[in-house]
């Protein structure tokens, strides 16, 4: 997830199946626990995701978000 984070150019898009199968049966999965810590910024994002964000905004964003991971322990 880092990795994908910070090599991100122009855009990044966070995704994740609701179900997977598992031999012959669909199993319910969650989201990663990436996604969660992303927090409200992740639940915007996708609420808005028919618009395209300024240059100066989605710059601002990824720096934001690098920041954040950088951060972690």
């Amino acid at each position: 997830m880092y990795v994908g984070i910070t090599r991100a150019q122009a855009s990044l898009t966070v995704t994740w199946c609701e179900r997977r199968k598992q031999g012959r049966e669909w199993m319910p999965r969650e989201p990663s626990r990436f996604i969660v810590e992303m927090g409200e910024a992740a639940q915007k994002a996708s609420e808005q995701r028919n618009t395209v964000p300024d240059v100066d905004t989605a710059r601002a964003k990824a720096s934001a978000l690098r920041a954040m991971f950088a951060a972690k322990p």
